[in-house]
């Protein structure tokens, strides 16, 4: 907002309106391509521009798409795929090995060629006792988005069929559920243990 109109937006209230705007549009872009994001009367500036409580209202009407969604996002899905890395490691899951690619230069004007490199998450002499990923299940609501079942497929290997939130499942509810497992098993007056899930 501040870099569309050189106002900031100081009012509880305005806040409170453009930050629920911005949920909708989080969720909106989990479904479509593009949304359109509206707020009224976020701000009041005088005929200067400058701010003021008897001026002209400023109101957001602004089309947002999911590639400018995403590329916000990148660093929030960095963080969530080094995580995931760390967890299936820790749990000696299998992945497939990282594919990265490094330009090689080429004297003159020859085309540049492009290297791939691979390496392995989990030292070799580990590679025989590693378990195989049949499925992710996501939970929670940041996993509607598109791009978190992108980056899982390029992480894992798995389809994105294998990558989905179970219909018998609410992925806001299986949050709820998990910390209330994860309580009740660290909790020893519960008698609560995790093998009897099984």
């Amino acid at each position: 907002f501040y870099d569309l109109h050189g106002v900031a937006n100081k009012a509880p209230r305005a806040r409170l309106r453009l930050l629920a705007e911005a949920a909708r549009c989080k969720r909106e872009l989990s479904k479509h391509s593009t949304v359109l994001a509206r707020a009224r009367c976020l701000a009041r500036v005088d005929l200067d521009g400058v701010r003021s409580r008897h001026g002209r209202p400023i109101d957001l009407d602004e089309t947002i798409d999911r590639k400018t969604f995403e590329r916000i996002c990148k660093p929030l899905l960095r963080d969530v795929e080094e995580s995931a890395r760390a967890v299936c490691t820790e749990a000696n899951v299998r992945l497939p090995e990282r594919k990265r690619r490094r330009r090689k230069k080429q004297d003159g004007d020859a085309p540049v060629e492009e290297v791939e490199l691979r390496t392995e998450d989990t030292p070799p002499q580990n590679q025989e006792h590693l378990l195989e990923l049949d499925a992710v299940l996501l939970v929670g609501g940041a996993t509607r988005m598109p791009a978190i079942g992108r980056m899982l497929k390029r992480l894992t290997g798995l389809p994105l069929s294998r990558i989905v939130a179970t219909a018998g499942l609410n992925p806001d509810e299986a949050v709820a559920l998990g910390c209330a497992i994860q309580a009740a098993t660290l909790d020893q007056r519960c008698g609560f243990r995790s093998d009897t899930l099984e």
